[in-house]
Order: structure tokens, then C-alpha cells, then sequence
């Protein structure tokens, strides 16, 4: 059984989790979900799916778009899928 270092009091799902990204509270502040995150998959405003990062911890591939969605509250767009570490 794989667990997240994750605690939240209220019932979130793991997009609203990254969409706010604070740090967990029973980990105390050095756990981001930020930190956590190697690839996303976001429903634009356009509708359109975009994929971004990927499946294994070193892929280079120009700007991290991970770490411009996870924070941002869902505004630029929203989260559908994750790959976590």
C-alpha cells in the first residue's frame, strides 16, 4: 500500500490538494505537494487536455508547467490527472 505524506482535516480529493498547495499538517512545512508532483494532465478553459512533465523524475523538456498549475487555484486550469513520485 503506497501513502502520501498528506493529512488534510477537510475531505479533499487529491486535485484540490494541488490546486491550493499547502503544506500538509502533520508533515509540517517541509512538505509541499509541489514537491511531490512529476507530470499533470489540466482541462484548459478551452476545454482542450493538456499533458504536461512526465513519468520518471529526470525529463527535461523546456519550462516545468507543473509547478505554474500546482498553486494556482484552478484559474488557469484545472486539474485532471497526476503523476506523484
Amino acid at each position: 500500500q503506497q501513502e502520501l505524506p498528506l493529512f488534510y482535516p477537510a475531505p479533499l480529493t487529491l486535485g484540490d490538494v494541488l490546486a491550493m498547495d499547502r503544506p500538509s499538517l502533520e508533515a509540517g512545512i517541509r512538505y509541499y505537494p509541489r514537491t511531490m508532483v512529476l507530470g499533470l494532465e489540466v482541462a484548459c478553459t478551452d476545454g482542450t487536455l493538456t499533458r504536461c512533465g512526465g513519468q520518471v523524475v529526470k525529463n527535461v523538456t523546456g519550462y516545468d508547467l507543473n509547478k505554474l498549475y500546482v498553486g494556482s487555484y484552478n484559474t488557469l486550469a484545472v486539474i485532471t490527472a497526476a503523476t506523484l513520485r
